[in-house]
């Protein structure tokens, strides 16, 4: 039941318990009343004088016997109860219609705080709700709401502000060090005995080029869509697979691929990142001459993308559990990676209006679902 059909219920219910009390109370006042005058009128015909020539059982002409007064006694207390029923029962009926409306009028307001909270998202925190109305209570729920999201709107400002000045900030001394050491390398000016050294500093200065290139990632997806229109997302799949081509080949790996032509509107450089982080960490566990498999079709809601891919067995908790940062599934394998790929899946498919699954795949491995909403897919 709704929160206004519950209150209107609460204040008929209300009523009727009141109006049945208030009865009950009216016929015992009542039922007493009229014992103790049948009780009076009765005393006072039997001591009256019995008219000559009446025997002593006889009743006096005009005068109502014991009998004939209780009987007009049950006659008006069952009348006035069936009354006194049929009027609580209108007065129900009213009770209720006057709650239905005075209810409507107040989840009208609450309806209106919901719906201008729910079209305000993470990437467009400048609409506010601004309520109309009277000082009350509800009134004051949305100016609490809106002094929230004045201060959600200026923390992801800072995050903005601190996503590209740590861009710039860490990525020059980095770019400066590889070109340091680069040049040198390739002229040959480094003693042969520290160029494996050099060579594990230019990696190292490589990995981490490429985690603060995925937590910039990662930071962007998160604050939503700043670029969106009319994207082709099994075109996007098919793109992706043909970029990792030589990797599927280099494994000797199969790919089971089933795509129904899908238009979504998002943003195409970030569905492009999270196909392919996707299908690379698809790759990247997956044994040599293994077979992965690729659907991506229309649902009820909107658009599904399900890729499969076998590996060690994961439990319900580990598997979800991978999409936090900085999570992976094979800890001891050489493969590269910095556990940010699935996070920033989960982002883009946030973005879009959906969300990451990961679930056990029968037989081992795992089982990846990115699902867009229905208001996400055209």
């Amino acid at each position: 039941m709704s929160f206004r059909g519950r209150l209107t219920w609460l204040i008929a219910t209300a009523f009727v318990v009141g109006g049945i009390v208030l009865l009950a109370a009216q016929y015992a006042m009542m039922a007493g009343f009229f014992s103790q005058q049948l009780h009076t009128s009765t005393v006072s015909v039997g001591n009256a004088t019995p008219p000559s020539g009446a025997g002593s059982g006889d009743a006096r002409p005009g005068v109502a016997t014991s009998g004939e007064l209780t009987t007009v006694r049950d006659e008006v207390l069952r009348n006035t109860m069936l009354g006194s029923l049929a009027l609580v029962l209108a007065l129900a009926v009213a009770a209720a219609a006057l709650a239905w409306w005075l209810s409507g009028r107040l989840v009208a307001r609450i309806g209106e705080v919901t719906r201008l909270a729910s079209d305000i998202s993470a990437s467009d925190l400048t609409r506010r709700l601004a309520l109309p109305g009277p000082r009350d209570e509800m009134t004051a729920l949305g100016d609490t709401f809106d002094a929230m999201l004045e201060r959600l709107q200026d923390g992801f400002q800072r995050q903005e502000r601190f996503v590209a000045n740590a861009s710039h900030e860490l990525r020059t001394p980095l770019a400066a060090t590889r070109t340091a050491l680069e040049a040198p390398l390739l002229q040959g000016r480094f003693d042969p005995a520290v160029v494996p050294d050099v060579r594990r500093a230019l990696a190292a200065n490589q990995h981490s080029e490429q985690l603060i290139a995925a937590l910039l990632q990662l930071a962007r997806a998160g604050q939503g869509l700043a670029d969106s229109g009319p994207v082709e997302l099994d075109e996007v799949v098919r793109g992706v697979l043909a970029e990792q081509a030589e990797a599927i080949a280099a494994k000797s790996l199969q790919v089971d691929v089933s795509l129904m032509a899908a238009e979504v509107t998002g943003d195409q450089t970030m569905l492009i990142r999270a196909v392919t982080n996707l299908i690379e960490n698809a790759v990247k566990y997956t044994a040599v001459g293994e077979t992965i498999r690729v659907d991506q079709r229309l649902t009820e809601t909107g658009v599904e993308l399900v890729i499969e891919n076998p590996g060690r067995s994961f439990s319900a908790a580990e598997a979800s559990g991978l999409i936090e940062p900085f999570r992976r599934g094979e800890r001891s394998s050489p493969a590269p990676g910095h556990g940010l790929g699935l996070a920033i899946v989960d982002a883009v498919a946030r973005a879009h209006g959906g969300r990451l699954q990961l679930t056990p795949r029968d037989g081992g491995g795992l089982r990846a679902r990115v699902q867009m909403s229905r208001e996400s897919a055209v």
